[in-house]
Formats: C-alpha cells, sequence, structure tokens
C-alpha cells in the first residue's frame, strides 16, 4: 500500500509512518511513503503516482488544508482516498472535511496503534466506490454496444448515410423554423452525445485518451475511432462551424462517412468524400475542418484540412514537433489538395491532436494562448501516460483563464507503447 503524506511538520510525519508500519508488519502487509510539505508539491507528485490513501493535515503552509481537500478532488475525478488530520478536534471542521470528500477524519493527538486499521478501512471504502463506479461505466458501454448493433441490424450502410442526411436537413429547417426551441435543443445535445465514443479504446500497443468541453448546448468538436480487422487503427477529430442544431448535422454527416468508408479509404481520399456530402447539404457556411490518422503499426499516416497543428513527441529526441497542415474547411467549394503526412513512431513517442478551443482561449487580457504554452506542456507531460497528458492540458487550460471558455475544447492524446 503506498501512502503520500501531506504535512509540513516532520516529526509528525515520522509518528504517521510508525503507526502505519507497525500496523502493517502485524498484518503482513507492505507499505511505501511519499512525503511532500505543501500542496504544490502533492500536485506534481500525485500526477506523476496515484497513492492508495493521502494523508492530509489541515495547516500547509501555501494553503489552507480544506481548500486544498477540495481542489486535490475536483482535479483528480474525486477518486484519491484522502484522509483529513487536525492537530485537535473540531466538529465544524470535521464536518467540512466530509463534505469536501474526505473519507475518514482524524485528531493527530489520537492517533494510536489502531491509526493502521482505520487507514485500511479507509481504502477498501475507496476502492468499494471506484468498483462501483466502474461497474456503471461498463453497464453504460454496453447499453451503447446494443444500440450500434440493433442499428447494423435494421439498416444497410447507404441506406443508413442517405437517412442520416435527410434527418440533418430536417434538423436544419427545424432550427430555422422554430429558432432553436428548448426542447430540439435537448434533443440535439442527446444526439451529439451519442455520437461520441463513451470512453477510450484498450489497446495493447498503444494508449489513447479524450476530452471535451463544449461551449454552448451543442457544440461543433467531434471526435470518434474505428478499428478494423486487418489490425488498422483510425483516430478523427474535427470542429464544425458555429454551434448548436446546425453544427450536430455535418457531425452526423462526418460520423456517417467515418464508420462506413473509413476502413476502405486513404485518409485523403475519405476527407475529400466527406467535403463532397457536407457541401451536398446547400447550407451556406455550413463547413468543417478534419484531421485523420490511421495507425498502422508504427506508421501513422495524416490528413487534415481547416485544423489546428498536430504535435508529436519523440521520446528518442524529447522534443515536440509541431505539424502544420494548411487547406480550407470541408464542404468549400475551393479546389484544394489535402495535405498528408506519414510520421514512423517508436516506443514512448506521443501524439496531440486538439481542435482550436484551447489555443484561442483568451486570458483576462484577452490574448489568446497560442500553440507554445501547448507544446511546452506537451513536452513536460509526454513521458506520463495519455491520461496524465490531458489532465496537464486541462491545468494548462485553468492556469491560462478563470474557467470561462469562448469555444468547444477538444484534445486527444496518443501515447505509444511498442
Amino acid at each position: 500500500m503506498h501512502f503520500l503524506i501531506i504535512d509540513d511538520n516532520r516529526e509528525d510525519r515520522e509518528a504517521l509512518k510508525r503507526f502505519i508500519l507497525k500496523g502493517a508488519s502485524g498484518n503482513g502487509s507492505d507499505v511505501t511513503f511519499e512525503e511532500t510539505s505543501t500542496i504544490a508539491e502533492a500536485f506534481s507528485a500525485l500526477h506523476q503516482n496515484r497513492p492508495d490513501c493521502v494523508l492530509l493535515d489541515y495547516m500547509l503552509p501555501d494553503m489552507d488544508g480544506l481548500q486544498a481537500l477540495g481542489l486535490l478532488q475536483q482535479e483528480f475525478n474525486h477518486q484519491l482516498c484522502i484522509i483529513f488530520m487536525t492537530g485537535s478536534g473540531n466538529e465544524v471542521i470535521a464536518a467540512r472535511a466530509f463534505k469536501a470528500g474526505a473519507y475518514d477524519y482524524v485528531q493527530k493527538s489520537g492517533i494510536g496503534p489502531d491509526f493502521y486499521t482505520t487507514v485500511k478501512n479507509a481504502v477498501l471504502r475507496a476502492k468499494e466506490k471506484e468498483q462501483e463506479e466502474k461497474r456503471k461505466q461498463e453497464l453504460v458501454e454496453k447499453n451503447r454496444q446494443l444500440r450500434e448493433a440493433k442499428m447494423l441490424l435494421e439498416e444497410r450502410q447507404r441506406e443508413l448515410i442517405r437517412m442520416q442526411l435527410q434527418a440533418s436537413i430536417t434538423m436544419i429547417d427545424i432550427e430555422q423554423e422554430n429558432k432553436r426551441k428548448a426542447e430540439e435543443i435537448e434533443a440535439a445535445k442527446r444526439l451529439q452525445l451519442s455520437m461520441l465514443p463513451v470512453k477510450p479504446p484498450t489497446l495493447s500497443n498503444m494508449q489513447m485518451q479524450m476530452y471535451l468541453q463544449t461551449y454552448a448546448e451543442v457544440g461543433g468538436d467531434y471526435y470518434d475511432y474505428l478499428e478494423t480487422e486487418n489490425g488498422d487503427f483510425y483516430i478523427i477529430i474535427g470542429d464544425a462551424t458555429g454551434h448548436g442544431v446546425m453544427a450536430g448535422t455535418v457531425v452526423a454527416v462526418a460520423k456517417s462517412y467515418f464508420h462506413t468508408f473509413g476502413h476502405q479509404m486513404e485518409p485523403a481520399d475519405l476527407l475529400r468524400q466527406m467535403s463532397d456530402g457536407i457541401r451536398n447539404l446547400k447550407v451556406r457556411n455550413l463547413y468543417m475542418g478534419l484531421t485523420l490518422l490511421r495507425i498502422r503499426g508504427n506508421e501513422v499516416t495524416i490528413s487534415s484540412s481547416g485544423m489546428p497543428p498536430l504535435l508529436h513527441y519523440s521520446a528518442a529526441e524529447e522534443k515536440v514537433d509541431i505539424h502544420v497542415f494548411k487547406g480550407p474547411f470541408m464542404g468549400s467549394s475551393i479546389a484544394f489538395e489535402i495535405q498528408t503526412e506519414i510520421l514512423h513512431v517508436k516506443k514512448g513517442d506521443g501524439i496531440l491532436l486538439l481542435s482550436d478551443g484551447l489555443i484561442e482561449l483568451f486570458n483576462k487580457d484577452h490574448k489568446p494562448m497560442g500553440i507554445e504554452p501547448v507544446q511546452q506542456r506537451f513536452l513536460q507531460s509526454a513521458p506520463y501516460s495519455a491520461e496524465a497528458i490531458i489532465q496537464n492540458m486541462v491545468a494548462l487550460k485553468l492556469e491560462w483563464t478563470a474557467g470561462e471558455i469562448n469555444d468547444d475544447i477538444t484534445l486527444i492524446s496518443v501515447k505509444f507503447l511498442t
């Protein structure tokens, strides 16, 4: 069992370790410790190594312990087992600690030989909660698979495209006639969420993590993935113009083409087909930027137009390269060639895909972030997991702005394991 002790009093930290070690030895359990004196150090430690239990002191030099407790649980999605400690008893503080997400509350003066049992019980409760959340996610995924299987049995591929295009046109008419009635917005939101993957894939050769924060009720950002029978793996990310039902229309078209023809065409050819499909809707100012990746072994084929740069981390060279793809949005009537690049990746390499929501995010001085801070943060976090990379990008977003966004933000992190 691994512990993170957050306490600026060295003597208290040593006392905590003695009691835990004594209790663990009686149970034949192995324990390890990591210690920090400040919350800033703790955040860094937690992003690198998630402990089984965090022992958090109330009095810290850089932040009030209760405030720190809330920030820690918010940053790590309330998945940390935290035991809150104070020097003396206080029922008000105890109640606030439990409300902020503490699994237990102890007074340092009352810590004794049974402290290890208290800690072990808190960890067991945390693991039970984690298993319960996992079962809920598995149920959501199974329901999604059943819905997709039903669709595949009932409709042919080309009939699906025709029906979705007709539904898309109908959605545009509804928006124009009824000015985004509340019930239609809610229906469109459910449609958009149903078109996005519920969770990242589980693959042996790489990790993939996704993140989406929408600006409006129904956003225009889209991401998806597809694994073929021959082992090829496809990733797509896109950004439709505008928000609302019309943006959802373009997303529906892109998803239809991606799942119907994704495994049959070269990436650039598929983007051209999508562009034709969007243009054939014959709706003014309806466009979409798209980036499509095909991963075949250690070869990554990238085709993109109308999207922000792609970032590639080389583990061997310990650097991040920015790949810029020039071109108009899909659906444009302008004749153009879709740029394609091929990367040969190695173990430890990583790729970061993003929509323009992050790099165009304004700070309090109304200055856009740009690509350089993203490149620097990616370089710092690239050695870690795909999930940790996304968490670092979200942290960068929070550092740049107080939480308000001016566009959808989509991120996809890919980490190659072989």
